[in-house]
């Protein structure tokens, strides 16, 4: 009888300690989670006021030459945030009300960032910087991960382009005004709008850069320079040898000058 009284007050304690343990956890967890949902706030009122300093910007632009425009770049932001937003998407489910919210918030700052883009390379006739990522959710999709993955390499190589992802999956009617404007079908995902033009299925980094005239501009611009430095460097080091070569010569010609007057 004894025994069983202790094995009771055994289990009894087990059960409180890992209680405590989980709630303790959990009351952890929602702190964070909520530390984080206070700093993506605060990450979207920052990127707000600089997008609305970007369409200020773009309208005296609009009285100004195209050399003098200098762009409020509010992608920075949109990149950290975006990184966030990943992580709570993970942790607690793009489903979750607060971080759909917060989905819807992040989209829209992107179109905004993305019109203002797109009016000033229209109006100063220059090539498109950007790409129109379209990617799920909600389907298992493999080939928009490794899409993912190729875009954000590209972004690292080239820092001048942008990359605006969008969920094809979201119930968001700015989301359906996009997919309209350029006749999206959500077939076969990932989907690229380059240049205006939709392009379907995975690509390599490669097939983007062919396909896309900004980067093919500056990948032949890059390639020019590098054989360009190639060259001068060849040229450096042939006339460190000539100079090299011509100094014992010259020393050989003093000594000779020094016996004859001797």
């Amino acid at each position: 009888m004894n025994e069983t009284n202790f094995d009771w007050k055994k289990y009894a304690i087990a059960f409180f300690i890992t209680t405590f343990v989980f709630i303790a956890a959990l009351w952890t967890s929602n702190q964070i989670y909520g530390k984080q949902i206070e700093e993506m706030k605060t990450i979207i009122n920052q990127i707000s006021l600089n997008t609305s300093a970007s369409e200020v910007q773009y309208n005296l632009l609009l009285e100004t030459s195209c050399e003098r425009a200098v762009d409020i770049d509010p992608i920075r932001d949109l990149d950290k945030f975006a990184s966030m937003l990943s992580q709570a998407e993970s942790q607690r489910g793009s489903d979750t009300e607060d971080v759909l919210e917060l989905k819807k918030q992040y989209t829209l700052l992107q179109i905004k960032d993305f019109l203002l883009t797109k009016r000033l390379a229209d109006r100063c006739k220059s090539d498109a910087n950007y790409i129109l990522y379209f990617y799920s959710s909600e389907k298992s999709c493999e080939e928009c991960k490794k899409q993912g993955w190729v875009l954000t390499d590209l972004r690292s190589a080239y820092p001048e382009l942008r990359i605006y992802a969008f969920d094809y999956d979201m119930d968001f009617q700015p989301i359906k005004t996009l997919q309209t404007m350029y006749k999206l079908t959500g077939n076969a995902l990932p989907i690229l709008v380059i240049d205006g033009k939709p392009v379907y299925g995975f690509k390599t980094r490669e097939e983007i850069e062919q396909i896309m005239p900004l980067l093919k501009n500056i990948k032949k611009q890059q390639e020019e320079e590098a054989k360009k430095a190639a060259l001068e460097a060849l040229k450096a080091e042939q006339q460190q040898k000539k100079d090299g070569a011509a100094k014992p010569a010259a020393s050989g010609t003093d000594t000779t000058t020094k016996t004859s007057s001797n």
